[in-house]
């Protein structure tokens, strides 16, 4: 009987972000994705305003790397690699300009 321990292959799981504005904030989600049991990495781009995470065999579960997100005052959702719907803001007159707190 063999005592090793068989270990899953890491995931990568792809949340689209929202609610950031500056590099501070991207830098923040990296860390606080960092911190969930299981991530053994984080990305997180501000231009594509998506994360990429590296999961651990299954150890984190999506509720857990969703909650971590808005817990930081950010909105998360699983990334479907859907096209997001092109949006002119000046179309309709507001322009939308989100304030995160070390700006």
């Amino acid at each position: 009987m063999s005592t090793e321990l068989v270990s899953s292959p890491p995931q990568t799981v792809d949340l689209v972000i929202s609610g950031m504005s500056c590099a501070a904030c991207s830098t923040r989600l990296e860390r606080v994705l960092g911190k969930v049991p299981g991530v053994s990495e984080a990305s997180v781009n501000l231009a594509t305003e998506r994360a990429r995470v590296v999961v651990a065999g299954g150890a984190a579960r999506l509720d857990d790397l969703v909650a971590a997100v808005t817990g930081a005052g950010f909105g998360a959702r699983l990334a479907d690699d859907r096209p997001e719907p092109s949006r002119d803001a000046s179309a309709d007159g507001f322009f939308f300009f989100s304030l995160c707190p070390p700006c």
